[in-house]
């Protein structure tokens, strides 16, 4: 989380896409919410909203 919101890294997607292939459903919320982040920190405002969309339906 600290490198995603406090430095604003965007380089940890791949690691985080594997991450929420294995992790419970009760997870997922929070990692899709981190994926959007990411994807706002690399200027893609369209993965950014569809990561956002998806963990709203875990959340």
């Amino acid at each position: 989380m600290y490198e995603v919101y406090i430095t604003h890294k965007g380089d940890l997607v791949d690691e985080l896409l594997e991450l929420a292939k294995t992790i419970p459903d009760s997870e997922k919320g929070t990692c899709y919410l981190l994926l959007a982040q990411s994807y706002k920190n690399k200027h893609d405002d369209e993965k950014q909203r569809e990561y956002e969309q998806l963990a709203k339906q875990y959340l």
